[in-house]
């Protein structure tokens, strides 16, 4: 694998990630 796609995969986790804490967040509180 290529570093830039090693880059982007970990970009889309953090996104995905970010993203289903705040889903968590907002559903909790």
């Amino acid at each position: 694998m290529d570093t830039q796609q090693i880059i982007a995969i970990i970009m889309v986790v953090l996104m995905v990630g970010s993203s289903v804490v705040y889903g968590l967040a907002f559903a909790f509180f």
